[in-house]
């Protein structure tokens, strides 16, 4: 799934991300890029809504770019 977290603005964001995603599902591959701010996550236990709650509960707002 991809996400855009438009409030994502550094390397700390980036790193809240990753392990807020990685509490849920530590075999889940992750890539962020800071830069167009989406994060692409590949992972077979999570499900989209799973993904958003754990950003949101860390003080972000992401938005689902694809499935």
């Amino acid at each position: 799934m991809k996400l855009l977290v438009k409030d994502m603005t550094c390397g700390h964001c980036v790193g809240v991300i990753t392990e807020a995603i990685k509490a849920l599902d530590k075999a889940a591959h992750i890539n962020i890029d800071l830069n167009s701010k989406v994060v692409d996550i590949d992972t077979k236990k999570l499900d989209e809504d799973a993904v958003m709650d754990a950003i949101a509960d860390e003080g972000y707002e992401p938005q689902v770019l694809s499935a």
